[in-house]
């Protein structure tokens, strides 16, 4: 007889409710989010007859620490979505009225009803580190994004010309805003100065050009608006946030691309894979056909170089023929036909080097 439990995830305590295949209701009891609490109900879940299916309405988050101690004791969980949950819990009897008990007991219901539920496996560390680290980054690109638009509409308060004129996304806009905003600041300093600040920053491209534009803008706007001495200051703090929160970043996605690397390419996921080697990703193209007529035979290599001759005519002279054989040649030798090619059939025999015997005769020097 196969258990049916249904949990009904909380912070502080979970609810617990266990059914048999009659639907019949074996344990329902709250549970403390502790280790002996958790430690408790995994042993008291072990002992009901037969397997145990268990549902949880949360995966991962204040989950966490219950899923890994139910999976590290071998139970089989699924998730059950909180929406599929609220939808069922409206066909039972007072199902209006939400609880934890009732709850327990829909999810425990689901599970024993439902086959179709998705398993929860325990993750290894770095599937776990890349889920963390990029729920991490969409905070971050969240705030920055709230940050930009918050800095712009300050900006178009107390300079609306130079906010115009300025992309906020880009790192240079972002680096002049910590130091010169209003058209008093940037009239006020030279253009070198304003150079000089801006090459601060690491790897800013073309400062000069920030300057003038900065400079142009403020040349327009001749009225100061009120409060902008305070404009000011929460510009610059908040330039010089954005600008923190663009190296936190870069820092996280390098930190994320480490990752994702060592993890797809460190180890194949599959035996065949590992078999292959450290080259374990084949070409999935197939390799065109050669036609008969397309086929080159291939071209012998090249004859090594053959070593200078004797300065007398009647010496004998070493020399090295295609196929690589050395022979010696005198002024009344003559030259034996080279060895074909293995891949280019021989020609027919004529009268010229390519298979005719041919006399040499050296002129005297």
């Amino acid at each position: 007889m196969t258990a049916w439990v249904g949990i009904d995830v909380a912070k502080d305590a979970h609810w617990v409710c266990a059914v048999d295949g009659s639907g019949r209701v074996l344990l329902s009891r709250a549970v403390p989010n502790t280790q002996e609490g958790l430690d408790a109900l995994s042993a008291e879940l072990r002992a009901l007859p037969g397997p145990v299916r268990v549902g949880l309405d949360v995966d991962g988050s204040i989950a966490a620490f219950l899923q890994a101690v139910l999976l590290a004791d071998g139970l089989a969980l699924v998730h059950v979505p909180g929406l599929a949950v609220n939808r069922a819990a409206h066909g039972y009897a007072g199902g209006e009225r939400k609880s934890d008990p009732q709850d327990a007991r829909v999810i425990a219901d689901l599970v024993r009803t439902r086959d179709n539920l998705r398993p929860i496996r325990p993750e290894d560390d770095a599937t776990a580190s890349l889920r963390l680290l990029v729920s991490r980054r969409r905070d971050l690109v969240q705030d920055q994004t709230r940050r930009i638009a918050r800095l712009r509409q300050l900006l178009s308060q107390a300079h609306p010309g130079l906010e115009a004129a300025l992309d906020l996304t880009c790192k240079g806009p972002l680096a002049r805003l910590t130091r010169y905003v209003t058209p008093a600041e940037i009239v006020g300093a030279t253009g070198k100065a304003i150079v000089r600040h801006l090459r601060r920053t690491p790897n800013l491209r073309d400062p000069e050009r920030l300057a003038e534009v900065a400079r142009a803008c403020a040349a327009r706007q001749r009225t100061a608006v009120p409060g902008e001495v305070t404009l000011a200051r929460l510009i610059r703090a908040m330039a010089a946030e954005a600008l923190a929160a663009r190296e936190r970043l870069a820092r996280l996605d390098a930190e994320l691309e480490a990752l994702v690397t060592v993890s797809t390419l460190g180890v194949p996921s599959c035996a065949r894979c590992r078999a292959w080697g450290p080259s374990w990703q084949p070409s999935s193209s197939p390799r065109p056909a050669t036609s008969p007529a397309s086929a080159r035979p291939r071209r012998s290599p090249p004859p090594p170089a053959s070593p200078p001759c004797s300065a007398s005519p009647d010496a004998p002279t070493p020399c090295a023929t295609r196929d690589g054989a050395t022979r010696t040649l005198s002024a009344s030798s003559t030259r034996a036909p080279s060895a074909p090619s293995p891949t280019i059939p021989a020609a027919a025999p004529t009268t010229t080097a390519s298979g005719a015997k041919e006399s040499i005769t050296s002129k005297p020097s």
